[in-house]
């Protein structure tokens, strides 16, 4: 069975746009998202209901969990001024640009889904099971996934997000893929990516799929709406994502 994981989507239309169509290309059978459908991108209601009317399943991130209970902050891990004046300018657009029934999908959301694929049982959550905003990455290893074995004996595939960085690698008989992000990158490479997993009985097959899109519309609604410019240049390649 071919399935597509995708998250990090940041309300950048167009990204998803294109990803969707990268992988109905490769025929998946089964999508799912990691969270973060909206922030920092234009398009947070035509996110949303892309993605519902696409029938594609996913969890809550904690971006999402900022906007649709209207906390004060996204969750998000700021390192400067800087950072928090543009995350808070996008948090508030967000909020005042989403509307009453895409803010209720956001909290019907799961915090987590498990399912079973060719007899691997699959765990997907956005940071970690245990916070919406952990940052699950390569340099935590082995400690921290090792636990996540031990909490989690049961689990094959553990999948999820936040970071924007996509990696895979398998440990003690076990797979952790985190797809990376469609709508905002931390690199300047511009292009979306997200993962396609070949899942049979025997094996897991992972690769990652970078998409171009046409970087400029984004970048342009950004614009428009008032939001950073720092986060038009992200976009564009230009300046590295924080």
């Amino acid at each position: 069975m071919l399935m597509a994981f995708l998250g990090d989507i940041h309300a950048n239309l167009p990204a998803l746009k294109e990803v969707l169509a990268d992988a109905q290309k490769n025929k998946v059978a089964k999508i799912y998202h990691t969270g973060d459908l909206v922030g920092y991108g234009p398009y947070p209601n035509e996110t949303v209901e892309f993605i519902k009317d696409n029938k594609i399943e996913g969890v809550l991130g904690n971006y999402d969990d900022g906007v649709a209970f209207k906390k004060p902050t996204c969750g998000c891990d700021y390192k400067t001024e800087k950072e928090h004046e543009i995350g808070t300018k996008s948090l508030t657009f967000t909020v005042k640009t989403l509307t009453y029934g895409n803010q209720e999908l956001l909290k019907s959301l799961p915090q987590s889904i498990k399912f079973e694929v060719a007899g691997k049982k699959f765990f997907l959550f956005h940071g970690s099971p245990e916070r919406l905003n952990e940052y699950l990455t390569p340099d935590l290893f082995p400690a921290r996934f090792d636990k996540l074995i031990e909490d989690y004996p049961e689990i094959d595939v553990f999948v999820f997000g936040h970071t924007h960085y996509p990696f895979y690698f398998t440990h003690r008989g076990r797979h952790f893929l985190n797809p990376g992000a469609v709508g905002k990158p931390k690199t300047k490479d511009p292009r979306a990516i997200y993962a396609l997993a070949k899942v049979e009985e025997d094996t897991l097959a992972v690769n990652f799929r970078l998409i171009s899109y046409p970087y400029e519309i984004t970048a342009s609604e950004i614009r428009k709406n008032g939001l950073p410019e720092e986060l038009a240049r992200i976009i564009l390649g230009e300046v590295t994502g924080g």
